[in-house]
């Protein structure tokens, strides 16, 4: 797993090439391989996402935790980075399948949504029925990351809605 905390320190705009990533073992494997990923927050697999490039994809994602985009604040995207970013001390992304060199993003994509429907992830869009699994709530999440809630309760709350 690579660690939130490491994100905040990083700075993709500069290292587009990803050298200060060489220090971070976990950085290695990912470099020019296809799969599926994830990120967690307290344990809980919050977000999946899957690329043909899973390292070029990391650095997006970091870049977006650090505010470099300009999302609607009330895009489903905008909240994920917000919390995310947030409580970035206990998020961790994790790479949850490899895919062979050469997999279209087709084949990525099937796999993906097997992992998004397994695992119901609540910055995720249930790809098969187009339901949010998460509403925004700022009370939600942070309920959740403080423990007087879990994971299931806060599923449960929002796909009713």
């Amino acid at each position: 797993a690579i660690y939130g905390l490491d994100f905040a320190k990083y700075n993709p705009i500069l290292d587009w090439s990803g050298k200060l990533f060489e220090q971070y073992e976990e950085i290695n494997p990912i470099r020019k391989r296809a799969g599926v990923y994830a990120f967690t927050l307290c344990g809980e697999i919050v977000y999946i996402g899957s690329s043909t490039n899973l390292f070029s994809r990391l650095q997006t994602h970091i870049g977006n935790l650090q505010g470099k985009t300009n999302y609607r604040r009330s895009s489903l995207k905008w909240r994920k980075y917000h919390y995310l970013n947030k409580h970035i001390s206990k998020v961790q992304f994790h790479v949850l399948e490899f895919c062979e060199y050469g997999t279209t993003k087709e084949d990525l994509e099937i796999l993906e949504y097997k992992y998004i429907n397994q695992h119901c992830p609540i910055f995720n869009v249930n790809y098969k029925d187009k339901l949010k699994r998460w509403n925004g709530s700022e009370y939600d999440i942070d309920n959740f990351v403080n423990g007087v809630i879990s994971m299931d309760d806060l599923k449960q709350f929002n796909t009713t809605k």
